[in-house]
């Protein structure tokens, strides 16, 4: 069972923190879990939190830690037939959001550019007209 934050959890917790308006939440008993939102509507563009690994279709037994991002279907397909580390999103919608293996090759750099197109994807309407 996890229990302990890495530095991998830390930079993407900072780089939500760096998000106007967003906010990290524990709101489930399990602490485990930590929620990325924006802080005035409250809507979700992430989450942190154990998957089972033969959800994800890995071997093994046990869980890993997964990041929950919101992410363009057609985008969605493409990152999942080329990267081992991203699959359909465990416990949500599994065309509109897609999970990223934290243990694994995957580069920072994309689970920044995932993240931040998740959080913008995500802004009600009229915000997102900003990022256009």
């Amino acid at each position: 069972m996890y229990n302990r934050i890495t530095m991998q959890e830390q930079k993407i917790m900072q780089m939500v923190c760096d998000l106007a308006g967003a906010v990290c939440d524990r709101p489930f008993a399990d602490e485990t879990i930590v929620i990325f939102r924006h802080g005035a509507q409250g809507k979700w563009f992430g989450a942190l939190l154990n998957a089972p690994r033969r959800a994800l279709k890995l071997d093994g037994e046990g869980e890993t830690r997964v990041l929950n991002v919101k992410c363009d279907p057609l985008l969605a397909s493409m990152l999942r037939d080329t990267y081992p580390e991203i699959s359909a999103g465990y416990h949500m919608n599994k065309t509109h959001w897609i999970s990223l293996m934290l243990e694994g090759g995957l580069p920072e750099e994309e689970f920044c550019k995932l993240l931040s197109l998740s959080y913008q994807l995500t802004l009600p309407k009229a915000r997102r007209r900003d990022f256009d």
